[in-house]
């Protein structure tokens, strides 16, 4: 089989030619090492061509990235293109890996024709989904003090108020996780695909700070079990920090995402949730909001995030 070379994901690393590095070639039983200092004759379109004629118009995805950046730069690509799943991303229609899927499926055009896993496109670049035109959003991140009685599924098909209601702005945003129906407390809405793909991935653990109060008494043998995991009918639960607030209030910190993981837990335990309230998402607080006020994070917040 042909060798084939491997690139990082990263659509905003330099390639290895214009950094002077090596990068892998592999076939599946022999992986070697590689230098790939380039030996392309200088390309001969002009910086003003490239702005008017798609890039993708050059075939080989090699010479493609050789060809912009000599005529922009190393710091012009990197500012300018990105991979077509990251503009999707950030077009808000999905996450990487969603966008692969639709990509792959025939749905994304680019330019007119077929969009390919491996195009990097910019904002000049004819960008459409199912025929519709899509082009990158600024950016959004909202904390959500959620309500009762509010959905965070998107479609709801008995029509209930839905927590996007809230946040009146021209970007689509949608919810990270969810919370129940009748569940109160912080919630992140954001136009940024990977982001949420990245947040709700089970291996990234962020923890999630739950405030129950339940029909029962929380005595230490149950914060002892909680504390250890509980066997759910999905399987057993990570270990949760469990502290008794009163009686009959506990706070459970916990950091899977599994349907209704909160109400099953306590339920399993004994104490069935009369009201639950999450009063963090990862270092997201709800100071200074109402039910029903959102505010954007700000730049910490972000990074702590990422």
């Amino acid at each position: 089989m042909t060798n084939k070379i491997r690139f990082d994901d990263d659509p905003l690393r330099q390639p290895p030619w214009m950094t002077g590095g090596d990068d892998v070639a592999e076939t599946p039983a022999n992986p070697v090492s590689v230098n790939l200092t380039p030996t392309l004759p200088n390309p001969t379109f002009h910086t003003s061509e490239l702005r008017t004629k798609p890039a993708m118009e050059v075939s080989d995805p090699m010479l493609k990235l050789y060809y912009r950046a000599s005529c922009l730069g190393a710091e012009a690509l990197r500012e300018q293109y990105m991979r077509l799943n990251a503009f999707l991303a950030r077009a808000g229609v999905a996450s990487r890996r969603g966008a692969d899927r639709l990509i792959k499926a025939g749905r994304i055009s680019v330019n007119g024709r077929q969009g390919q896993l491996n195009d990097d496109v910019s904002e000049s670049d004819d960008i459409k989904v199912n025929g519709r035109r899509v082009s990158a959003q600024k950016p959004r991140y909202i904390l959500l003090y959620k309500p009762a009685g509010y959905v965070t599924t998107l479609k709801d098909p008995e029509n209930r108020v839905k927590v996007t209601d809230l946040v009146k702005i021209a970007e689509r945003v949608v919810p990270v996780g969810r919370l129940d129906f009748n569940t109160t407390g912080a919630l992140l809405l954001t136009n940024d695909g990977e982001l949420t793909n990245r947040l709700m991935h089970p291996s990234f653990k962020v923890d999630k700070v739950y405030e129950a109060e339940v029909d029962g008494t929380v005595t230490d043998e149950i914060l002892n079990k909680l504390s250890i995991g509980v066997k759910l009918e999905d399987g057993k639960t990570a270990p949760a920090k469990a502290v008794k607030l009163a009686d009959n209030k506990i706070e459970l910190t916990i950091h899977e995402g599994r349907n209704r993981q909160v109400r099953r837990m306590l339920s399993t335990v004994g104490l069935p949730v009369k009201k639950l309230h999450r009063s963090r998402y990862g270092s997201l607080g709800l100071a200074g909001l109402k039910p029903g006020q959102w505010r954007e994070l700000n730049e910490k917040e972000l990074q702590s995030l990422l």
